[in-house]
């Protein structure tokens, strides 16, 4: 596995640890992250924020 690699998924259990605190701190539901659009962003926006970054290195030499 690629150095950028294990970066990439530390960054993402990183978050995760992150929102588990957040959610149960909150006591925020599993209804809730189902039904609310605004919880569903929580969760994902970080993570597609997460990849399209390392798409767009990938993509781009000048970048790396």
């Amino acid at each position: 596995m690629k150095y950028s690699d294990q970066q990439r998924i530390q960054k993402i259990y990183d978050y995760a640890v992150k929102l588990h605190e957040y959610i149960e701190g909150h006591q925020i539901k599993k209804e809730n992250l189902l039904t609310e659009a605004p919880m569903q962003w929580l969760v994902t926006t970080p993570l597609y924020n997460i990849g399209e970054h390392d798409s767009r290195a990938q993509a781009s030499p000048n970048l790396r």
